[in-house]
């Protein structure tokens, strides 16, 4: 055996005998010294009183003035407690829970033991803190037993204190430490709420600021009504957070008790001053005999009764708590002798501001409602009246735009005041000779509501308007005054001819000194003059259409031609439309009807224009209407073919472009297209593709000279742009095109072979005319596009070489 296995079986031995030694089996047993078995706990208060039935609590401390709560039990709920009040050292309302939490303790309290002071190694009534007590806590319950505990101090090393019952030798160890509970201040209990009112119960509100007064009630609808400083509405969700400002106010310190002089803290002249008066509704007892005489027969309850209390709250603020930073100020509630201090930012809240606290709706009429409507602008008054439901005008309203009405009694409705001014001048407003005067009648309503519609304001945003009957200048919207302040003959119907496309025979358009007329044929439309002239058959019918069912955006005279552009007209236009003929009742039988036997009527049109807004006028009526711009538009426009050419963009064998930078030329080869001037060049095809087609479809906007032309002068001798097409049959078509005036503006253009001169639209010439640049970029794909088929997102990824064979 070598040294290196002695020493191994060493360690292995010595290893055992440490496990033997230590294991749990053979530990000595260490005897435990027995438990000592906790103190038992016992109530101070024994028997204990309920916390509930404590109505009167008195909590006197050395050197402080003595607190007294006192509570009862409610009148209806006897079972139930109302809340604490202070008696002293200030008859004040309560944090209830606060009071209450001094019943808690003292009924709850309890003690670990008991002794004798004075005995041998006992704590003598000095040094336990109650000779004398630091605080004596006396509870009166409802049957009128009283309970007094003195609270001494704190016992050493714990948080036991001593306390002992009144008349009683022994000093007790409660649990639990008492005076943080019991030594705080008269102000700590007292209620911060300073108002007790439910806001439902509010009905007035009564302000008094700067000299004047505010007066606001509330009906039993829960509206607001402004009495002072003038008739009116008020705004019922701003009312409402007055009310709930005062009922909810809070001090945020209690200043001074019975103060000798109010005008220290500016409450003998307040900066304001509110008054609430309630209004609460409460059940009356039923009463035995009024019982017995409610239910003579069958069973019935009886009828319950009620009676209204009828109570009033008052707060007066003065000046600033603290003039350094005006952050609070003080007040004072009527029947309470204390000063205490608000914040200001709730005192800002009951500051008065007419502006707001008016109801910025000014009519207050539903347009449902309403039942007669008279409008007097521009010299003239008119009345319309709904009669079983329907509106009947007379006179120049006989035929009436129902939505025009809608929308000035919805208008009369929605009005809102944007602010109010009490003290305007009626003539700086516009409003001693209103431009309009809306007066409306409504069901329900004693009397018509009137507004009167003045003038704009100097930044034209908005517009004054005056409610009869009331003093102030109300600012509105200058859009919402707007659309109060249309002349009578805005009401009347705004459909100038109601017929169909398919009624219309033919239509004859003069302007400009031409005359364009197209009749149907077998029901296709032909243009018949100018004579051998093509038709553009869809605006030849879109013009039908529009004769036929012409409907204006509103009437805006009766007579007076010339200022509407209408003595000198732009556009005449009659056509004839074709109606069945009604037969007289005697001579309508039950036999089959044949065709209808047609009866064809003339209508006739003069369109004018005057300082950019086009007005039309049937000529067997005196009344001016003013046309939509599209109308004008459609009416003006051209009734020649459009198409410029027939050809077909697979008829195109070669096309170029010339241009002052440069230009383009390109030849079909087969299905692709090349650039001419240099054959290695790849084009992108479906941008060629797009051009050839664009000029085979190219459309005018109005011709100048549909035949014989001037081509070589004006703005076509220096053309901006030359596009020469050569067709596969050898024929070919020059464009000239003039340059541009503007990036929007129409381009005068001009195919030489036809000595035709025309305007093309700004955005068919921009497809046309691009360099070679353009052609060989790509189209970038559009955000979103899915990649090629077979192509992974990003584009193919890059070629990783397959790693070597292990050798």
């Amino acid at each position: 055996m070598n040294f290196k296995t002695t020493l191994v079986m060493l360690i292995l031995v010595l290893g055992l005998g440490a496990f033997w030694l230590f294991s749990p089996a053979h530990k000595p047993e260490i005897a435990k010294e027995p438990e000592k078995p906790a103190a038992e706990l016992k109530y101070v208060l024994d028997p204990r009183p309920e916390e509930k039935d404590i109505v009167r609590i008195q909590v006197e401390l050395a050197g402080k003035p003595r607190q007294v709560f006192e509570r009862s039990a409610k009148k209806d709920t006897p079972d139930q407690m109302e809340d604490w009040r202070m008696l002293e050292p200030i008859a004040a309302a309560t944090e209830s829970f606060q009071v209450s939490g001094i019943a808690t303790t003292i009924t709850t309290l309890q003690s670990r033991s008991s002794f004798e002071p004075g005995g041998k190694d006992a704590v003598s009534l000095a040094d336990a803190g109650l000779e004398p007590p630091q605080a004596t806590v006396t509870l009166l319950d409802k049957a009128g037993k009283q309970y007094v505990v003195e609270i001494g101090k704190k016992a050493a090393m714990s948080s036991d204190t001593y306390v002992r019952l009144g008349g009683q030798m022994n000093v007790l160890v409660a649990n639990r430490e008492i005076m943080p509970q019991i030594k705080k201040e008269a102000s700590a209990y007292r209620a911060k709420k300073l108002l007790s009112l439910k806001q439902d119960d509010v009905t007035r509100i009564v302000i008094q600021h700067e000299g004047r007064t505010y007066d606001f009630s509330r009906g039993a609808d829960k509206e607001w009504v402004v009495n002072a400083p003038l008739k009116a509405y008020g705004a019922k969700d701003k009312l409402n957070t007055v009310v709930s400002a005062l009922a909810l106010l809070r001090a945020d310190e209690f200043v001074e008790d019975n103060p000798k002089s109010l005008a220290t803290y500016g409450l003998a002249e307040p900066f304001l001053s509110a008054t609430l008066t309630t209004e609460t509704r409460k059940q009356l007892p039923a009463k035995p005999e009024d019982a017995a005489a409610s239910q003579p027969a069958a069973s019935q309850p009886a009828e319950p009764q009620f009676e209204t209390l009828t109570a009033t709250h008052s707060i007066a603020v003065g000046g600033f708590a603290d003039m350094s930073k005006s952050e609070k100020r003080y007040a004072k509630l009527g029947d309470q002798p204390s000063v205490v201090s608000i914040r200001q930012t709730e005192v800002a809240k009951l500051t008065p501001k007419m502006s707001e606290w008016r109801d910025p709706a000014i009519t207050r009429i539903q347009a449902a409602a309403a039942t007669r409507l008279e409008l007097t602008a521009d010299g003239s008054t008119a009345t319309i009246e709904k009669q079983n439901g329907v509106w009947v005008g007379s006179d120049d309203l006989t035929a009436l735009e129902i939505p025009a009405v809608t929308d000035l009694l919805q208008t009369f409705e929605d009005i809102r005041a944007i602010d109010y001014m009490d003290d305007a001048k009626l003539a700086e407003c516009g409003l001693e000779k209103p431009r309009a005067i809306v007066r409306v009648s409504a069901a329900g309503a004693v009397e018509p509501v009137t507004l009167k519609i003045g003038d704009v304001t100097k930044s034209g945003k908005n517009a004054y308007v005056q409610r009869e009957g009331q003093p102030s200048v109300i600012v509105v919207s200058a859009a919402q005054a707007q659309r109060l302040a249309v002349t009578p003959l805005s009401l009347r119907a705004r459909s100038v001819f109601d017929a169909s496309e398919n009624q219309v025979r033919r239509f004859e358009l003069t302007r400009e000194g031409t005359t364009f007329a197209a009749e149907r044929f077998d029901g296709a439309w032909k243009l018949t003059a100018p004579a051998d002239m093509p038709g553009d058959v869809p605006s030849i019918i879109m013009v039908a259409s529009n004769l036929a069912r012409l409907y204006a955006r509103r009437v805006v005279a009766k007579g007076d031609d010339a200022a509407y552009g209408l003595d000198a007209p732009v556009v005449t236009a009659k056509f004839a439309v074709e109606t069945p003929v009604t037969p007289p009742p005697a001579t309508q039988t039950s036999q089959p009807a044949g065709p209808p036997e047609m009866q064809v009527a003339e209508r006739s049109l003069s369109v004018g224009r005057k300082d950019g807004v086009a007005y039309c006028k049937r000529n067997d009526q005196p009344y001016v209407y003013e046309l939509d711009e599209t109308v004008f538009k459609l009416l003006t426009s051209e009734l020649l073919e459009r198409k410029l050419f027939a050809f077909k963009a697979d008829d195109v064998a070669a096309i170029a472009v010339s241009l002052a930078a440069g230009g383009v030329e390109f030849a079909r080869d087969g299905e692709n297209w090349t650039f001419v001037p240099d054959p290695y060049v790849k084009p992108q095809q479906p941008k060629i593709k797009e051009l050839v087609e664009a000029a085979a479809q190219l459309r005018v906007e109005n011709y100048i000279s549909f035949r014989g032309g001037d081509v070589a002068t004006g703005p076509l001798a220096t053309p901006a742009a030359t596009l020469t097409i050569r067709l596969k049959d050898g024929k070919a078509a020059t464009l000239k095109l003039a340059p541009e005036t503007g990036e929007t503006d129409p381009r005068i253009a001009a195919w030489v072979e036809e000595a035709r001169v025309f305007r093309l639209p700004a955005e068919t010439c921009k497809k046309l005319l691009n360099n070679l640049d353009y052609y060989l970029q790509a189209d970038q794909p559009k955000p979103g596009a899915p990649p090629q088929s077979g192509m992974p997102p990003g584009g193919m990824p890059p070629f990783t070489p397959p790693p070597p064979d292990d050798e």
